[in-house]
């Protein structure tokens, strides 16, 4: 995958207002997003989370899936960026995981 372009997504989840988030059996449509012409979306299953880009298509690819450790009574903020360098995934500011979208 070739990406030209740079960009940031972003979103809080907060308990009080998800309290299904992050729990067995519970799947989450949390945002959908483009990434160089390509449809993103942001899902989580249990405590897994993905991102996945051209989901239901032939061009379909999972970039992340990881497990998210949530805690019941915290505000979590979730980032994704990307660049031709690279795709980032960062729980409360801190980088997490990041693969190289030539991979």
């Amino acid at each position: 995958m070739t990406i030209k372009d740079s960009g940031t997504v972003n979103f809080w989840v907060d308990p009080e207002k998800n309290p299904f988030a992050f729990k067995d059996d519970n799947k989450v449509f949390w945002m959908d997003f483009i990434v160089d012409g390509n449809d993103g979306i942001i899902t989580s299953e249990g405590k897994s989370l993905s991102l996945i880009l051209n989901e239901g298509k032939d061009t379909e690819i999972c970039i992340f899936q990881t497990d998210v450790d949530f805690e019941p009574n915290k505000r979590r903020m979730f980032t994704f960026t990307w660049s031709p360098d690279s795709i980032c995934f960062y729980l409360d500011a801190v980088l997490t995981q990041e693969v190289s979208p030539n991979n």
